[in-house]
């Protein structure tokens, strides 16, 4: 099989533990088998059913990171990392819009806990996650006959 991701993914074997919102289970014990700064493979220790999104601890530390399930594969689960976007978006959202109001903040003296802008960056960062999510429960389609694709919502797992 071709491999089409973005970014290369270095093989490892680290632990790792699942966490999934409103489960019976507290965590799932999983082995990460390849890693990037955008995903990874992991093998659950367990039979285990993952949601479409859940969170990963990556070896013994304790920050989670909040994944999206990008494949299913007979021997483990591919899922793609959420928060580098979120930090990707949030930086762009900075650099491009809140330049010059982070600037005013300065030179008049205003610390980010008062400033104005803040609600309006987590406001307007929250607008692009949603947009992502939409955009990550899309499937493209490849027509029978091999013509044009097209876009289509993805069916919930429910």
């Amino acid at each position: 099989m071709q491999d089409r991701r973005r970014i290369y993914r270095q093989p490892c074997d680290l632990e790792g533990r699942i966490y999934v919102l409103n489960s019976d289970d507290a965590s799932n014990e999983c082995k990460i088998i390849d890693l990037s700064t955008h995903g990874a493979f992991i093998r659950p220790a367990s039979d285990v059913q993952l949601p479409p999104k859940f969170d990963l601890t990556i070896g013994n530390g304790n920050a989670s990171h909040s994944c999206r399930l990008a494949r299913i594969s007979g021997d483990g689960f591919g899922i793609e990392f959420l928060d580098p976007v979120r930090d990707e978006i949030e930086k762009a959202l900075i650099e491009a819009a809140f330049r010059e109001e982070l600037l005013f903040d300065y030179i008049a003296g205003i610390s980010r806990d008062k400033s104005l802008m803040a609600p309006r960056l987590r406001r307007a960062v929250a607008a692009m996650m949603e947009i992502i999510e939409q955009r990550n429960s899309m499937t493209w389609h490849q027509a029978a006959d091999g013509g044009e694709r097209t876009q289509v919502r993805a069916r919930s797992a429910a």
